[in-house]
């Protein structure tokens, strides 16, 4: 006959030591346990595993990511499955970290902005338990606003942008944390360059290094925490680099010449190259009048560097003024000359020029 024992002891004279755990109470005669609560197992020491945790808790749209489902078991898992009724062919595959813990691991490309649901399961001999976790598909952030040019020079442009606000712009979530980077490119090109570095709280920055009078596109990226936190650029800024005339003082074009006929006058000049004037020629105007009568001045648009021009009266002095455009800015001072036509019935034989 076996009457109570102390507790934590069993059999004959109470005389042999329960190793029950966790509350569990020992037969009298045998000391096989009675376990109470979750835990099972010949000393009460074992459980069904426990679903800890499934990470991450948020995703952005676009991203490819590893999900990690936390398992406690204290003894051999031998199931583990991650799935969600909006990706219905996950394969999940488990592994033991150490003793006591496994994860289970599974690949998903979020492709839709919404919350997703996942069931994380685990089971061992002693039972299945399963645990729901949801996770927040955030569209990544991006400005609604254009930036704005604050100054530019032939080589440089600067810009300001917002700051992103949830309530203003496009994605991301309430108190994100926003990083910015400065894109451009020459117009009508193709690929975009990256201006410095993702910064934190940067609303300003200097684009350096440009070409002179030149076109160009400039947007502002955003990027939040995550994978594939890039958003799209904002709208683009479209802006043209200065000219920084050189030589300001001197006469442009050079080697002004003219062959002159009764009724015309034929005109010729060098092109001065872009490093001589710093920038490159747009047109040339041309303005000629009858001498010391400019309200019988007339003017012509040239792109090349030769020209005629007919009509006029022989034997006749003209003043002559050719100004090379750059930039829509006139460069230097223009070159002027009188002409002196051939009288009628001439040969051409030579005209009368004189360099002003």
């Amino acid at each position: 006959m076996f009457s109570e024992c102390p507790k934590g002891t069993y059999g004959v004279n109470c005389s042999l030591i329960c190793s029950c755990a966790n509350g569990g109470r020992c037969d009298l005669a045998n000391g096989t346990c009675d376990c109470i609560g979750k835990w099972k197992g010949d000393l009460c020491n074992e459980t069904i595993p426990e679903v800890v945790s499934l990470s991450p808790e948020e995703a952005n749209l676009q991203a490819e990511m590893n999900l990690i489902c936390l398992i406690e078991s204290g003894i051999n898992l031998t199931h583990a499955e991650i799935s969600s009724t909006d990706f219905p062919n996950l394969e999940t595959t488990f592994e033991k970290v150490n003793d006591t813990l496994y994860e289970a691991h599974t690949y998903v490309h979020f492709l839709e902005f919404k919350n997703v649901s996942f069931n994380c399961s685990a089971e061992n001999e002693h039972g299945v338990s399963v645990n729901e976790f949801v996770i927040s598909v955030i569209e990544p952030p991006f400005l609604s606003y254009i930036p704005e040019v604050v100054s530019k020079t032939d080589t440089m442009v600067e810009i300001k942008w917002k700051k992103w606000e949830f309530d203003d712009d496009g994605g991301g979530k309430f108190n994100d944390t926003i990083k910015y980077i400065v894109m451009y490119k020459e117009h009508n090109t193709k690929d975009w360059h990256y201006n410095g570095k993702w910064e934190e709280d940067v609303y300003r920055r200097k684009i350096e290094n440009l070409n002179p009078e030149t076109y160009y596109e400039i947007a502002v990226q955003c990027k939040r925490p995550g994978i594939k936190g890039e958003g799209h650029i904002s709208p683009i800024l479209r802006t043209y680099t200065s000219c920084n005339f050189t030589n300001e003082t001197s006469t442009w074009p050079k080697n002004f010449t003219a062959k002159a006929e009764p009724t015309g006058i034929i005109f010729s000049w060098e092109r001065p190259s872009q490093k001589e004037i710093g920038c490159s020629v747009n047109k040339y105007v041309l303005k000629y009048w009858l001498k010391n009568d400019t309200s019988s001045a007339k003017q012509e648009d040239i792109n090349i560097e030769k020209h005629a021009i007919y009509g006029l009266k022989p034997d006749t002095e003209y003043e002559i003024e050719l100004s090379l455009v750059s930039s829509n800015q006139v460069v230097g001072k223009p070159a002027k000359i009188t002409v002196t036509t051939e009288k009628a019935g001439s040969f051409f034989e030579g005209s009368k020029i004189h360099v002003i």
